[in-house]
């Protein structure tokens, strides 16, 4: 309508990736902006991917702590990439094809109401996480009707072991790689095949 809202971005004053963090959210916002102003709101594109946001939620990235006795702190990314991912295989939606997500898949696709094809990211490669990946594949990709594509979303520069990789082909399970560049302020994540 023209008018002005006023807003308040709350975040760790002392984090290396505040910054970054809020230059992200005012570009999300200007670019928004122009949109809606540009009446890019009311085209059918726009409300597809309207429909399509409404079934699926970004995820976390960013620093994790543990505030129990062991402390730690880390960087994660797993958000970055499930986006990436959602970003990519919505841009290659066909006729009748949507994208989701939940608080158990990471990623999944349905064709006229069926699953097609479910996706996991894992942000490392330990024996424990590859164990924990093909399990979830494997039960996710049981709840659809027929042949179900199964993914395993694993950093580039991280070898598999070769028992690991004769069960994935076993187990008809496709691998992408990524690879994270850039900063923690301001991470850039690739997909590669």
């Amino acid at each position: 309508n023209g008018g002005t809202r006023v807003g308040i971005a709350v975040g760790k004053l002392k984090s290396p990736d505040f910054a970054g963090r809020i230059w992200r959210f005012v570009r999300s916002v200007n670019n928004f902006k122009e949109v809606v102003s540009t009446g890019g709101l009311e085209t059918a594109d726009f409300q597809q991917q309207l429909e399509e946001f409404n079934r699926y939620s970004k995820e976390f990235s960013g620093k994790k702590r543990s505030l129990g006795s062991g402390q730690f702190e880390y960087v994660t990314y797993h958000g970055d990439i499930v986006q990436k991912l959602f970003e990519e295989r919505r841009a290659q939606c066909a006729n009748g094809e949507s994208v989701f997500n939940s608080t158990l898949i990471d990623l999944f696709v349905k064709k006229d109401g069926v699953l097609t094809e479910v996706y996991e990211v894992k942000t490392g490669i330990g024996r424990q996480m590859l164990y924990t990946a093909i399990g979830q594949l494997l039960t996710h990709s049981t709840t659809g009707n027929g042949e179900v594509a199964k993914f395993l979303v694993i950093p580039a520069n991280e070898d598999v072991p070769e028992d690991f990789t004769r069960a994935l082909q076993s187990l008809a399970i496709n691998v992408r790689r990524f690879r994270v560049q850039g900063s923690s302020r301001n991470p850039a994540i690739q997909l590669v095949d």
